[in-house]
C-alpha cells in the first residue's frame, strides 16, 4: 500500500511537471510568435522607407527623361508641321492649276472635268 501511494504521489508530480512544461513551450512558442511579429513590422518598416528614399533620390533623374520624352515630343510634332507647311507652299501653285480642272463638291465628291489621267492622279496625289 505504501508503494501504491508513492506511486500516486509521483504521478501526480509526473503531471504537474508535464503541465508545467507544456506552458513553459506555449510561453515559448507565444513569446516566439511576438517577436517573429515584431520583427516582421520593423523589416517591412525598413523596406518602405528604403523605397521611399529610392523614389525621392531618382524623383529628379526619372523628371529630366520625362522633360527630355515631351521635349522629343515636340520637336516630332513641330517638325510634322513643318514639313506640312512646307508641301503646301511647295504644291499650292500646283494644286490650283489643276483644281480648275475638277469639281468638288459634298454631295458628287470630286469629278475629273478636264485633266488627263496622270494630272489627276496628281490632284488626288496633292489633295491627299
Amino acid at each position: 500500500m505504501a508503494d501504491a501511494i508513492s506511486n500516486i504521489g509521483t504521478q501526480s508530480f509526473s503531471a504537474a511537471s508535464a503541465l508545467s512544461k507544456l506552458g513553459q513551450i506555449g510561453s515559448t512558442v507565444f513569446s516566439t510568435l511576438g517577436t517573429m511579429a515584431i520583427t516582421t513590422a520593423i523589416i517591412s518598416g525598413i523596406t518602405l522607407l528604403i523605397k521611399g528614399l529610392y523614389d525621392l533620390a531618382t524623383a529628379e533623374e526619372r523628371a529630366i527623361e520625362k522633360g527630355k520624352e515631351a521635349r522629343q515630343t515636340i520637336a516630332d510634332i513641330n517638325k510634322g508641321y513643318n514639313d506640312q507647311k512646307d508641301y503646301v507652299e511647295k504644291n499650292t501653285e500646283r494644286y490650283n492649276e489643276l483644281r480648275k480642272g475638277v469639281d468638288v463638291s459634298e454631295k458628287s465628291g470630286i469629278e475629273n472635268v478636264s485633266l488627263s489621267t496622270e494630272e489627276f492622279d496628281e490632284f488626288l496625289s496633292i489633295n491627299n
